[in-house]
């Protein structure tokens, strides 16, 4: 047993509390109620930390370019002469309303042109008769796949239907 005067070193496990006027020295409780209250605290900061990375996760994929997870989709296989700088995640336009993405590019098998596959929002509806264009938006803007309507007549596009595209218009 110690005595008060006796200094408490740095490898003493145990702290101690002299009460006054008693000879004994009683040894502190480890505090449960503050370890429950970390405890709690290191849950309320995780649970932050997961929202705020699913918050993140979903904002990323509303805003990214392209990505149409949460968007019924169809798929239009565009042939064209030359991508002519088209990426994909470019813009599918119609009479200036966004009306889907580029999806992928891929060299056609005759190795002289290029299919495009366009993904289009459902919603949309593209008669045959419309014409395609690689344009770009400004002068030193990005590339964009334009769908011009001409008479809205004839058969609409269904999934995985062929169409020819305009060549680009180089500078």
């Amino acid at each position: 047993e110690s005595t008060p005067t006796e200094p408490r070193t740095e490898y003493s496990t145990r702290k101690t509390r002299w009460c006054t006027g008693s000879p004994r020295a009683y040894p502190i409780p480890k505090n449960t109620i503050s370890d429950m209250k970390q405890s709690h605290l290191e849950v309320k900061v995780g649970l932050f930390v997961f929202i705020g990375l699913v918050l993140l996760a979903v904002l990323l994929l509303q805003f990214s370019k392209g990505v149409t997870f949460f968007r019924p989709t169809y798929d239009i296989l565009l042939d064209a002469t030359s991508a002519g700088g088209l990426k994909p995640s470019a813009q599918v336009l119609m009479s200036g309303v966004e009306v889907g993405t580029v999806s992928e590019m891929q060299l056609a098998h005759d190795s002289k042109s290029v299919t495009i596959t366009l993904k289009i929002y459902r919603q949309f509806q593209i008669h045959k008769d419309a014409r395609f264009i690689l344009e770009q938006s400004g002068f030193l803007g990005d590339q964009y796949v334009a769908i011009l309507p001409t008479r809205n007549e004839g058969a609409i596009f269904g999934n995985g239907e062929q169409a020819k595209a305009e060549a680009p218009l180089d500078l």
